[in-house]
């Protein structure tokens, strides 16, 4: 197996995946977990870093998924006024 690929188990069977298509399937998750389909979409949303090049598409849905990861676990605080701290 190549250094660019990696093994993951998807219903009991071994699936390979590149490293491509390993940031194609985050970027995707992300996507979804923002704007689904159907119900509640994210709104008013922000991605700073992104148009200047500083960070990549692939950093950026990494870190939404870790920020649902926190969520979903019960790690994270909810924070009203994000702005606060800065006055």
């Amino acid at each position: 197996m190549a250094d660019a690929e990696s093994v993951i188990y998807v219903n009991g069977s071994v699936v390979t995946r590149t490293k491509e298509e390993q940031v194609s399937t985050y970027i995707e998750r992300a996507a979804d977990l923002l704007f689904p389909a159907e119900g509640r979409q994210t709104l008013n949303i922000k991605f700073f870093g992104v148009a200047d090049g500083r960070v990549s598409a692939a950093s950026l849905a990494e870190q939404i998924l870790r920020a649902e990861a926190q969520i979903t676990a019960g790690n994270a605080v909810y924070v009203e006024d994000v702005d606060a701290d800065l006055t």
